[in-house]
């Protein structure tokens, strides 16, 4: 039981110096020494788990590969999200400025989520920064257009690959 209270005893006082960085009320000398201190911190994390290797297996792509053989693909907070690689949109090709078809489309989607449109006369496009950030954030419209394009082909990838997420740990 002792072990488990050092721990939570750690991430409380985490959780308190990264509540403090933000805090203005704490004077800035204070929060530049704890920003370094947790930088740094980060930066040994990202270079034990491999975040930012380009060649051969990492602790974080070998966790993720094992995720993948266990049941319900989580152990602990780890579990196993799904990304898209080698994404494309035909819709904003070239070759459809001028597709009646898919302009007209756009014009109607534009006209219900504009946030999501670039009007670029003489075409429309999808603004896919835009609704990348709206789907990541679990907006409902974004998603629902995110799934109509997908579904017309005009958002397509080249798969999906594992990668290793982690639910928040509280204290």
């Amino acid at each position: 039981m002792g072990h488990m209270t050092e721990r939570i005893t750690s991430l409380a006082t985490i959780n308190d110096t990264l509540a403090q960085v933000g805090d203005p009320a704490v004077p800035v000398e204070d929060r530049a020494a704890m920003y370094g201190l947790l930088y740094a911190v980060k930066r040994r994390i990202d270079r034990a788990l491999g975040t930012y290797q380009r060649k051969g297996p990492s602790a974080k792509s070998e966790l993720a590969a094992h995720l993948a053989t266990v049941e319900g693909e989580e152990l602990g907070p780890l579990y196993l999200g799904w990304e898209s690689f080698d994404v494309s949109w035909p819709c904003n090709d070239e070759g459809n400025w001028e597709d009646a078809d898919v302009q007209e489309a756009m014009y109607t989607y534009s006209r219900v989520t504009p946030e999501f449109f670039r009007d670029i006369p003489p075409h429309f496009e999808v603004n896919t920064a835009a609704l990348g950030e709206a789907v990541h954030m679990g907006d409902p419209a974004a998603i629902q257009l995110h799934r109509e394009l997908k579904d017309r082909g005009w958002r397509q990838e080249g798969g999906k690959r594992a990668v290793l997420k982690v639910r928040e740990v509280r204290a």
